[in-house]
């Protein structure tokens, strides 16, 4: 098209309908999930914490693996978070735990049928205390095979649900924010009158004689949201995403825990909706219950369970609802992938990959991280990113142990026992805002 200004022509490009504007391209996203309940639960061993019972009575509420898949440009991305303890090559440090076992046989079989990266894959634990695990050092040859029997479901089920996020992708639209949610998360960190630090979950402990509790470490009360609506504007994918754990009592039976009460309550509210719940920075963290300790009668568990984690979700999906009405939706995106790996030792562990992994989309940055990183790490993000909001994704990949601050290996207690070398923590917080300020300087080009 040609306009008169004057003598002077000017050659007017016509707008075209899906052309590119700024660098930015239309999202594409799909969501999808898949049981995945064990399908002999009846005396299988539940990780639980600590483990008071031999086996599992059955099933309280089904176990999930759900997934969401984004694509922007030439960029693809897939995040699958499954209700189970950790994701590993092979038995880590702790072996009485839920062992995706064959992780990269995992990540090479969803590459090869979708063309994405094995990078650009993400195998996320929710860290359910409440799904299957066995000590296969010691544990009878007929549960061992009961549980690898799990074990081989388990690892189809993840690459089938990834296989469906990826073809059931739609053009959507994108709306992220961060709201506060109070008396959900406490630190479990408990500073006693003599200087001594106690793991207390929940409202815990009870100090002992003479002794009194002087203080707690911090806590992160911010609950994230990324909602996905597609072009009829109606919301077809949620994520969420918690600095806390998300185990409230070791009860009998398998169940998802936090992470399932809070997708089911908010998928109910809108019809058609996956919501993928993620865990957070939540070495430090605990959930906040009004009833501890447990009842004496076990028998009694599952009631006051049932009762506290629907309380628990209904606060951070009530909050959620009333954040959903401030989100402010952008149709066209532009995203970014990264990552960085760090060399970590211990006295423990002579040297240990940390990946650190980062995916962008205009102001929000998803941050993943392998460890349970104590809370300060997403303290620190929240402070440095240069994202607007900055979501720390925890359990991503292989888990390999809690990764605690300097002051609290110096102080001692259940979650500082691995004695990272120093300045570790503060090393790795450096290392991922190095890569945020990389990815945001990416974003602007």
């Amino acid at each position: 098209m040609i306009q008169s200004k004057g003598s002077k022509k000017i050659l007017i490009s016509p707008v075209k309908k899906g052309i590119k504007v700024a660098g930015k391209h239309s999202l594409y996203a799909g969501f999808a999930k898949i049981d995945i309940s064990p399908k002999e639960p009846e005396g299988m061993s539940l990780f639980g914490m600590p483990r008071l019972y031999p086996g599992a009575r059955g099933i309280l509420e089904p176990l999930y693996a759900r997934a969401v898949y984004l694509e922007s440009g030439n960029k693809k991305y897939l995040m699958i978070a499954a209700d189970i303890v950790l994701n590993a090559q092979a038995a880590p440090h702790q072996k009485s735990v839920t062992v995706l076992y064959q992780h990269e046989k995992v990540l090479a079989a969803l590459s090869k049928s979708s063309g994405l990266d094995k990078k650009d894959i993400w195998l996320v634990a929710t860290h359910c205390h409440s799904s299957a695990g066995e000590d296969l050092d010691s544990v009878s040859p007929f549960a061992r095979k009961v549980f690898e029997r799990y074990l081989e479901m388990l690892r189809s089920k993840i690459i089938s649900v990834g296989k469906e996020a990826i073809k059931a992708k739609q053009r959507v639209k994108l709306g992220y924010v961060k709201g506060e949610v109070e008396k959900v998360a406490g630190n479990r960190r408990v500073k006693l009158s003599d200087g001594c630090v106690v793991t207390g979950w929940g409202d815990g402990p009870t100090p002992p004689p003479g002794q009194r509790i002087v203080g707690r470490g911090p806590v992160d009360k911010n609950v994230g949201l990324v909602m996905f609506k597609n072009m009829k504007n109606k919301p077809v994918g949620a994520l969420v995403n918690f600095n806390c754990h998300i185990h409230l009592y070791p009860i009998l039976y398998f169940t998802p825990e936090l992470a399932g009460q809070v997708a089911k309550l908010l998928d109910g509210k809108f019809p058609g909706l996956i919501t993928v719940y993620t865990n957070g920075a939540e070495g430090d963290t605990s959930l906040c219950p009004n009833i501890m300790p447990l009842p004496s009668d076990k028998k009694k568990w599952t009631g006051v369970y049932k009762r506290e984690v629907r309380r628990l979700g209904n606060l951070i999906v009530n909050k959620i609802l009333e954040m959903t009405k401030t989100l402010k939706y952008e149709n066209k995106v532009k995203m970014e992938i990264g990552e960085v790996t760090l060399k970590i030792k211990s006295k423990e562990v002579k040297e240990s990959p940390e990946k650190i992994s980062v995916v962008a989309l205009n102001d929000l940055a998803l941050v993943g991280e392998v460890e349970e990183m104590f809370v300060e790490y997403a303290l620190h993000l929240n402070e440095q990113s240069p994202f607007k909001t900055t979501l720390v994704v925890g359990m991503n990949g292989v888990r390999n142990f809690y990764f605690p601050t300097d002051e609290a290996i110096e102080e001692g207690g259940y979650e500082a026992k691995l004695d990272l070398a120093p300045g570790s923590f503060e090393r790795t917080g450096a290392a991922s805002v190095k890569l945020l300020k990389k990815m945001k300087k990416r974003m602007k080009q």
